[in-house]
């Protein structure tokens, strides 16, 4: 994971919909050391579903891990994202190797865009697979 620090996300804010609790501080401190702010949503665990659409609308860019948030907060990010072309990366898992490879599609390389609106690593890696092959 050494690579994703050399990552800058310009001061940009992310959110995490979701995600593992025991892993938020250190998705955070993965964050901050990309010169980013991290906000995070449970995913209706404990936060109010209420206050999802206000998160969203504060962030700069969303990561929304599939196996650690509820249907409808899933949903929802995805329905938010697309409407307002809005980055948000979809990742299969919630471990910090997961975050650190959505931070990477979200880093706006020179030579790219960064993804806009809901965009799923799975097929990110799928699509690179068959551009190698």
């Amino acid at each position: 994971m050494g690579g994703v620090f050399d990552l800058d996300l310009a001061g940009r804010r992310i959110l995490c919909v979701g995600g593992r609790s025991d892993l938020a501080p250190r998705y955070r401190d993965l964050v901050q050391r990309c010169n980013g702010e991290l906000v995070r949503h449970d995913g209706g665990l404990e936060d109010s579903q209420q206050r999802l659409e206000a998160v969203l609308a504060s962030a700069d860019a969303v990561i929304c891990p599939a196996d650690a948030v509820s249907h409808n907060a899933y949903s929802r990010t995805k329905r938010f994202c697309k409407r307002m072309g809005k980055p948000c990366v979809l990742v299969p898992r919630s471990s910090l190797g997961a975050f650190a490879q959505a931070l990477t599609a979200l880093a706006d390389p020179p030579d790219q865009q960064a993804p806009q609106g809901p965009f799923s690593l799975d097929n990110e890696r799928m699509l690179r697979a068959r551009q190698a092959a």
